[in-house]
């Protein structure tokens, strides 16, 4: 089959296009909103399928900087798909693991009070559809959030509570002024502390740590990095998305990634767009938090998801 290449430039039109197969043109579209700036990603599209999911007129590949290329199915999982709003109700949170269940997002990400029912949902998913319970996304627990400013015994408490009720990873937002005022064996201790915690319940919980990097100098990032690090947790993690300094940066990111040693990097907070998602894992980014995740990847051309 041809494949056809569609450059989104910044006037909002498709510049290269190819013929389809039988020679007839293909003809440009309308762009998806937010997909405008300059230098914007490389969308490469097929007729067919890919995968089990529907790609006519869908992209098959995402190209960007020095991403390599990536077909939809694999942005999605790299997103832990995240609905963190106070007036989250039961609805919504069976929602967000049904369309993660279908979109096969890394993860959802849920305050505490909502594990059990994002975990529940998502095992029943899995039984109705016959799908091995290793290829449901992962459920993650925020514990300190959004502030960060619980008592560490809190965070720790919390942490197994949300192990318990059936997260497999936990998003934990570290006390600020530690990093804030230079006290890192204090910051290294709490991150230990939940660490800890979370896995006297089960020995394989992914930790997240979050800095609020929009706050932070690039000495005070290094160090939250350090923290996280000699503290056992598996990521680092820009940003709560709550705090009024603002969410991920593509040079948060980069920072991250220079500091983080054998850590993975979460980008999260104001990533809306296909175009935002890809500039932060062009940054360096292995995770990003998304709140937007479907309309991300149907702008990336994934028009039906996987069943």
């Amino acid at each position: 089959m041809v494949s056809c290449i569609w450059n989104l430039n910044k006037f909002c039109q498709f510049k290269n296009y190819l013929p389809q197969a039988g020679g007839q043109s293909m003809q440009p579209r309308k762009l998806s909103a937010g997909l405008t700036q300059e230098n914007p990603p490389l969308i490469v599209y097929n007729h067919g399928t890919l995968e089990g999911c529907e790609t006519q007129g869908g992209a098959i590949s995402i190209q960007y900087g020095n991403l390599s290329p990536l077909a939809p199915i694999e942005l999605a999982g790299r997103i832990d798909h995240t609905l963190l709003k106070a007036e989250a109700r039961a609805e919504d949170i069976r929602q967000l693991a049904v369309q993660a269940f279908e979109y096969r997002f890394a993860a959802v990400c849920v305050n505490p009070r909502w594990v059990r029912l994002a975990s529940d949902t998502l095992a029943e998913l899995a039984a109705q559809h016959h799908r091995p319970v290793e290829e449901l996304p992962n459920v993650a627990g925020c514990v300190g959030f959004p502030l960060g400013a619980n008592r560490t015994t809190v965070k720790a408490v919390e942490a197994s509570s949300c192990v318990k009720d059936g997260c497999n990873e936990i998003d934990m937002v570290i006390f600020l002024p530690l990093l804030l005022d230079g006290h890192i064996a204090d910051a290294r201790e709490e991150v230990m502390e939940v660490v800890r915690s979370a896995r006297s319940v089960w020995s394989q919980t992914v930790v997240k740590v979050i800095l609020e990097t929009a706050l932070l100098s690039e000495q005070q990032i290094a160090m939250g990095c350090e923290a996280a690090i000699s503290g056992g947790a598996d990521f680092v993690k820009t940003s709560t998305g709550f705090h009024p300094a603002g969410g991920a940066t593509v040079e948060a990111v980069r920072l991250l990634k220079k500091h983080a040693g054998p850590l993975k990097v979460k980008a999260s907070g104001s990533i809306r767009t296909v175009a935002d998602a890809v500039k932060m894992l062009d940054a360096g980014a292995d995770r990003l938090g998304c709140s937007a995740s479907v309309d991300i990847l149907r702008q990336a051309g994934m028009v039906k998801p996987h069943e």
